[in-house]
């Protein structure tokens, strides 16, 4: 081809598509699967082959972020959607598909954060704390949340269940004074009623007294 068919003029361009050729070969190798868009095959047709590389750079980095997804969804121990692959394979660049692993990441983050919050034993005062709270509820609300793609659901979860730990401990002892001041509160009333109660006796025995006097 070179020697007998290309012009000198064109020799840049098979230099080019020869180096576009293998940046495809490298990018088709991390695919594991994943189609690539329909534009880097139209380009490659094309003989345009600083656009395909454009392309193959751009889907390099979304396939960087894939991993990151994977290996921090792993970690935490939760299914990463298929949105990320729906936004790689469409056609309209990868943008989309870069933002989608960000924001993926992020609720990947959250839940882990707040799962770092759960109490590794529970006392009194964390068990009054989460009285009538479910953040493990949430929590898998989270979880269930990210496997469906709904990444502002598992991240509005994942607040919820690490505020509710995060306050645990501060609203038990606001509760534990709360009670002990609602029983004293009781004992005092009950005091007070068995003062009356002790008072009304003394006088109805006075009053008994004075009449079984006056009457004889």
């Amino acid at each position: 081809m070179r020697t007998w068919v290309a012009r000198p003029t064109d020799l840049p361009l098979l230099d080019a598509r020869a180096a576009a050729r293998e940046r495809l070969t490298e990018v088709q190798a991390e695919t594991d699967g994943w189609r690539l868009p329909t534009p880097i095959r139209e380009a490659m047709r094309a003989w345009r082959f600083e656009d395909a590389t454009t392309l193959l750079d751009g889907a390099a980095a979304a396939l960087e972020q894939r991993v990151a997804v994977t290996e921090a969804a792993d970690a935490a121990g939760l299914i990463a959607p298929d949105t990320l692959r729906t936004a790689f394979e469409d056609d309209d660049g990868f943008d989309d598909a870069m933002a989608e692993a960000a924001a993926e990441l992020e609720a990947i983050e959250r839940y882990a954060d707040a799962a770092a919050l759960r109490p590794t034993a529970m006392t009194p005062t964390l068990t009054l704390g989460l009285w009538g709270q479910t953040p493990e509820v949430d929590l898998t609300a989270a979880r269930d949340a990210l496997a469906q793609g709904d990444l502002e659901g598992s991240i509005a979860s994942s607040s919820t269940a690490a505020a509710m730990w995060s306050d645990a401990e501060a609203a038990g002892q606001g509760r534990a004074i709360s009670l002990g001041l609602l029983a004293l509160a009781v004992l005092l009333g009950l005091s007070s009623l068995v003062y009356m109660l002790r008072r009304r006796r003394v006088r109805n025995r006075r009053a008994m007294a004075h009449r079984i006097a006056t009457s004889d």
